[in-house]
């Protein structure tokens, strides 16, 4: 068998988690990393030793020294933040590359054969610079990404909705740690029809620990807080938010020199949220204003992410649609288990070959172009061919003219945006189209112009000179590779040298990271027994002698758990 014979992977490359899916006989199933949790957080840090940790090692770290870690860096993809970690710089691009990679190997390591192939997902909003640096990450990362596929499309393929039935409207609100996306989709017959998509790629449950954590502060009499005691007060907000996902209020001990706690009940919560409700509530408005229906004509509605454990997101839904949303499940699996169910469609997959997945542009596709009101003549205007909210694939053609009777060339240049000056958009490529001049001063050349748009992501632009019937086209790869076949080596190279110290394999690194932690909480012989276990572990890893690893594991795992309830240590899996 042949790597390509091995099924494709879905990823969903998540702000605060990212997961790994692959679709089997019985159907979609999100793979188990080595530590016994499904969810790897998008983190990268170093240790004292400049080690480089990720996932679950690297949340521990950066918890205990923000300065060594990196997190929340998919809001930034597409642009060229330098991100610094001990000798090395990266991007949100090369750091979420590594974030691929862990679950690459995660995925190899249960599967038993490599994997090459794989399908991302990406916020419903995402542009075309976010797109683009998701498929070059994927690259970096060893993977043909085979398609990109927005997060709340693959919310519902994962649901079951797209199951035989009568016609539905269903509203898929996905908030994750740093974004929120709102797509409305028609279910029919097995068809997914998608009839709109938006979002903020800036909002997020990241967004509510924010909010309690300046509310914390404007509690301190503190007149400055350091890095660290920033740190663990942040840790502190972050627990109290999940536990208000099952309590009606919980009391929030202040890491400083104020000492005491500080409750937080429901009501406040909620009163701390009111402006990233109301930011909701307009995405809310905005996509079911662009699928041409109403909040009341929605059948179905389903909350997709982490962060809508939070009863005040459920109120938050149930006040907007006048309905109780669909039964939680787990929620931070649907993308990974959608987007391997689009795998599977992809690679053609016997189970679904009755299925159908639409879905639409986020953003508005055209031309700059001078339009004419009167006598007045308007440069740099961008004129859409295919429309936000547009069903792929898709055509369209419109017919443009030459400005004057000598003019030998029209240079298309290609937009994706909303704003009424092309150059106020994002600038996608251009098509050079030689016209044949005139020596009628008021003769003029026409051209049609078509767009062309498949559901892989590629736009073909064509130009045809009406009186000679001359074709030039141009293909661009929306979402394709922005680096040459050379610079994609060298970033490989980059990151190939980033590499982890034997005993820094994801279930050692993990224990290790929670048992230093454990130690600094300890005193008297609690902590002399636990670090003299830590030694003799570390020894064991140094020696390399698998069997005598395992022997101290097990024991300094059980023991490092107790610990961690003992002491109501809510450290990071």
């Amino acid at each position: 068998m042949t790597d390509h014979d091995h099924p494709p992977l879905g990823i969903d490359l998540g702000t605060t988690h990212s997961l790994v899916a692959v679709f089997e006989s019985d159907g979609p199933r999100v793979l188990e990393h080595d530590v016994g949790s499904f969810l790897v957080p998008s983190e990268v840090a170093i240790d004292d030793e400049d080690h480089l940790l990720v996932g679950a090692p690297a949340r521990t770290v950066r918890l205990r020294r923000p300065d060594r870690g990196l997190a929340r860096f998919k809001p930034d993809m597409g642009q060229s933040t330098s991100m610094p970690l001990g000798d090395t710089v990266l991007t949100p691009t090369t750091a979420s590359a590594l974030i691929l990679k862990e679950l690459k190997e995660v995925a190899e390591a249960r599967l038993g054969f490599p994997v090459h192939r794989a399908v991302i997902s990406v916020p419903a909003w995402f542009r075309e610079p976010q797109r683009k640096a998701t498929l070059d990450a994927g690259r970096f990362a060893g993977f043909e990404v085979q398609r990109l596929i927005n997060e709340p499309t693959a919310a519902a393929l994962a649901h079951g909705l797209h199951v035989d039935g009568d016609l539905r409207r269903v509203a898929v609100l996905d908030l994750g740690g740093g974004t929120f996306d709102v797509t409305v989709l028609e279910l029919f017959d097995g068809i997914v029809d998608v009839r709109s998509s938006v979002g903020d790629v800036h909002l997020g449950g990241e967004d509510v620990t924010d909010a309690i954590v300046a509310w914390l502060n404007q509690r301190t009499t503190a007149l400055s807080i350091d890095p660290a005691t920033l740190a663990r007060r942040r840790r502190r907000a972050e627990r109290a938010k999940r536990l208000l996902s099952g309590q009606a209020s919980v009391s929030i001990d202040l890491p400083d020199e104020d000492g005491g706690s500080v409750p937080l009940d429901q009501q406040t919560l909620e009163q701390l949220c009111a402006p990233l409700l109301q930011r909701m509530r307009s995405l809310v408005s905005q996509a079911l204003v662009q699928a041409a229906t109403t909040a009341r004509d929605i059948d179905q509605v389903v909350l997709v992410g982490g962060a809508v454990r939070m009863p005040v997101v459920r109120q938050f839904a149930r006040r907007m649609f006048e309905q109780e949303p669909l039964p939680l499940g787990e929620v931070d699996q649907l993308v990974a288990l959608g987007a391997a169910v689009q795998a599977a469609l992809v690679d053609g997959h016997e189970a679904l070959r009755e299925r159908l997945v639409t879905d639409v542009l986020t953003h508005s596709l055209g031309v700059s172009a001078v339009q004419s009101w009167a006598d007045q003549h308007y440069q740099d205007r961008f004129v859409p061919l295919l429309g936000r909210g547009t069903t792929l694939p898709a055509s369209k053609a419109e017919r443009f003219s030459t400005l004057h009777h000598q003019q030998n060339e029209v240079v298309l240049e290609v937009f994706e945006g909303e704003r009424r000056v092309a150059s106020d958009n994002h600038l996608l490529g251009t098509l050079s189209v030689p016209v044949p001049t005139h020596d009628d001063a008021e003769a003029r050349e026409s051209l049609e112009v078509r767009f062309t748009h498949d559901v892989s992501g590629l736009l073909e632009v064509e130009a045809t000179v009406l009186s000679t019937d001359e074709r030039s086209a141009v293909v661009i790869e929306r979402g394709g590779q922005t680096y040459d076949e050379q610079a994609r080596l060298d970033v490989q190279a980059q990151l190939a040298r980033l590499k982890v110290h034997p005993r820094q394999l994801l279930p050692n690194r993990w224990l290790l990271e929670r048992a230093t932690t454990v130690v600094e909480h300890l005193a008297g012989p609690a902590r002399d027994e636990l670090d003299q276990m830590l030694l003799a572990f570390e020894a064991a890893l140094d020696g390399g002698d698998m069997e005598r690893i395992e022997q101290w594991r097990v024991p300094l795992s059980a023991r490092v758990g107790e610990l961690e309830a003992l002491l109501q240590l809510d450290l990071p899996s």
